[in-house]
C-alpha cells in the first residue's frame, strides 16, 4: 500500500514538473517583456530611459503597462463616449497654444497631479530617435516595446487605436499619442502606428488618443498659451526600420546667388548640381543609379528652383482652394469598383502622367524610400534665402535638386523656403485615418523623411521614368 501511494505521488510530481518546464518559457517571456519601473512620481510608475525626461510605464487611465488607458481628445482632460468635430474643446477654436502643464487642457496634468505632463513634440520625436522599436505582444496585447538606445530600459506602448465618433478604430491594430504640442487651429501633432510603421504628425484634435504622461520629477510650469502659432509644417517621424535619415549639412549658400540668378529653363543650376541630363518626352531626367530616372524640376517648374504647381493627392490639375470638399480621393476607399492602394500610372489620379505623358509617373513609396535612402541629401540656402537640397544618387556625378517649396492648404501657400513636402503614389495602406492619408516625402533644414497627410492638402510632385 504504501509502496504503490509512493508511486502514485512521484508519478504525479514528474508530471507537474513537465508541465511547469512547458510553462515556464512563455512564463518567463512574460516576465520579461513587462517593463520594469524605474520609481514612481505621485503614485504612478515610471521608467528613466536616460533622455531628456521620465517615460510613465503606462496610459493615463489605465493601471499597468499593457492597460490601453483612456482615450481624450486634444486639449482635453476626460474620456468622452463620443469623438466628434463638433463636441471637441478645441478643435477650430483660436486660442490654444502650447497646453503643456496646464490643468485645464493636459490630460496627464489634470489626472496625474502637477509633476506629470504631456509630453512635447520634441520629446516624442526623441523617443522615436533614440530607442529601438520592437512590435510585441504581452499577455494578448499588442503594442511596440520601446528599448532605449542609451541604456537599455523600456516601455510598452499598446496598440489602443482611437476613439471616432462612438467607435474605437484599430484596437489592437493601431497606436496614437497625443503630445502637448499644436498646429493651427484644427490640428495637434502625435504619434501614429501600427506593426512596421510609426510616424510623428499632426492630426484632427477632435480625435481621442492615448495620453502617456511624462515628468521630470519636479513641478511643472505650465506652457503660457498665446494664440496658436502659424502653421510651422508637417511634423515628420521615421518608418520603423528607419526610412528617414539625419540630412548631410554643408554651410549655407554654398552655391550663392549667383547661381540662382543664371539659371535657364530646362536647365541645372549649375555643373555641380546636376550632371548627366537626358530628356524624355519634354522634361529632363537624372540617372542617380536607382531603380528609377528622376525628373530635375516639379511639375509645372521651369528650372529647378522653381516651386512648380502644386496638387492634391490623386488630383492632376491645379486649384484655386484646396480642402475636403473638392479632393477627389479623400475618404474613398474605392473608385468605381477599384481598390485605392496606389495612383501611379493612373492618369486620372497620377499628375505627372497626366501632365507629363508618356512614361513619367508619380514615384511609389518604396522608390521615395529608395531615394532616401540611398542618397547623401545635402541642405543648401542662397543668400537671398532660397532653400533646397542637393540630392546626391550613388551613381558618381549624379545629383538632383529638391526646394522647400511649402504647400497650399485653402487658398494660401504655406511654409515655403522653410518645409518639403513632396507626394508618393502610395496610400495609407491601413487606412488608420479613415482612407483619408496618402504618404509624402518631408523635409525641413535638420530632417529628411517619410510621413502621411491628409490627401486634399496641395504639394508639389517630382516626376519619375522607368524610360
Amino acid at each position: 500500500m504504501g509502496r504503490t501511494f509512493l508511486l502514485i505521488v512521484q508519478r504525479m510530481l514528474a508530471t507537474m514538473a513537465l508541465i511547469c518546464l512547458c510553462l515556464w518559457p512563455n512564463l518567463g517571456a512574460e516576465a520579461q517583456a513587462v517593463p520594469t519601473a524605474t520609481g514612481s512620481v505621485d503614485g504612478h510608475e515610471y521608467v528613466d530611459l536616460g533622455l531628456s525626461v521620465w517615460w510613465a510605464t503606462c496610459n493615463v487611465g489605465a493601471t499597468k503597462a499593457t492597460g490601453y488607458g483612456d482615450s481624450f481628445g486634444w486639449g482635453e482632460t476626460s474620456k468622452k463616449a463620443e469623438y466628434t468635430p463638433e463636441n471637441s474643446a478645441t478643435y477650430q477654436k483660436p486660442g490654444h497654444g502650447d497646453i503643456l502643464g496646464s490643468p485645464d487642457y493636459d490630460a496627464a496634468r489634470a489626472q496625474w497631479g502637477d509633476r506629470w505632463r504631456l509630453p512635447t513634440k520634441d520629446e516624442l520625436q526623441e523617443l522615436v530617435d533614440s530607442c529601438n522599436w520592437r512590435w510585441a505582444n504581452i499577455g494578448g496585447v499588442q503594442g511596440y516595446m520601446v528599448t532605449s538606445r542609451v541604456n537599455g530600459k523600456q516601455i510598452f506602448l499598446p496598440a489602443a487605436g482611437v476613439g471616432n465618433g462612438t467607435a474605437v478604430d484599430g484596437r489592437g491594430e493601431d497606436g496614437y499619442y497625443w503630445t502637448a504640442t499644436p498646429f493651427g487651429s484644427d490640428r495637434a501633432c502625435s504619434l501614429g502606428f501600427y506593426r512596421g510603421h510609426k510616424d510623428v504628425n499632426w492630426h484632427p484634435r477632435y480625435y481621442g488618443r492615448s495620453v502617456r504622461g511624462v515628468t521630470t520629477g519636479q513641478v511643472v510650469v505650465a506652457a503660457a498659451k498665446p494664440e496658436e502659432p502659424a502653421a510651422q509644417g508637417v511634423a515628420a517621424g521615421q518608418e520603423a526600420g528607419a526610412t528617414g535619415t539625419v540630412a548631410k549639412r554643408r554651410p549655407r549658400g554654398a552655391l550663392g546667388d549667383e547661381v540662382a540668378v543664371a539659371q535657364v529653363k530646362g536647365s541645372a543650376l549649375s555643373d555641380e548640381a546636376i550632371h548627366e541630363q537626358v530628356e524624355y518626352n519634354g522634361h529632363a531626367y537624372v540617372d542617380l543609379g536607382l531603380s528609377v530616372r528622376w525628373a530635375t524640376t516639379n511639375i509645372g517648374a521651369d528650372y529647378p528652383l522653381d516651386d512648380g504647381d502644386y496638387f492634391a493627392w490623386g488630383d492632376t490639375i491645379t486649384k484655386d482652394f484646396y480642402g475636403p470638399a473638392n479632393c477627389k480621393t479623400l475618404g474613398k476607399k474605392e473608385i468605381d469598383g477599384w481598390v485605392v492602394r496606389d495612383i501611379t500610372t493612373r492618369s486620372g489620379y497620377d499628375a505627372a502622367r497626366a501632365q507629363w505623358g508618356g512614361a513619367w509617373r508619380m514615384p511609389t513609396l518604396a522608390e521615395m524610400e529608395e531615394l532616401v535612402n540611398n542618397c547623401d541629401w545635402i541642405f543648401q540656402q542662397t543668400n537671398s534665402g532660397r532653400s533646397y537640397y542637393i540630392v546626391k544618387g550613388p551613381k558618381p556625378g549624379s545629383q538632383i535638386i529638391l526646394p522647400l517649396s511649402g504647400h497650399f492648404y485653402g487658398i494660401e501657400p504655406a511654409n515655403i523656403n522653410q518645409n518639403g513636402f513632396y507626394w508618393t503614389s502610395t496610400a495609407d495602406r491601413k487606412a488608420m485615418n479613415g482612407y483619408n492619408y496618402a504618404y509624402y516625402l518631408y523635409l525641413s533644414e535638420d530632417r529628411v523623411n517619410i510621413s502621411m497627410d491628409e490627401r486634399d492638402i496641395g504639394r508639389p510632385i517630382r516626376p519619375v521614368t522607368s524610360y
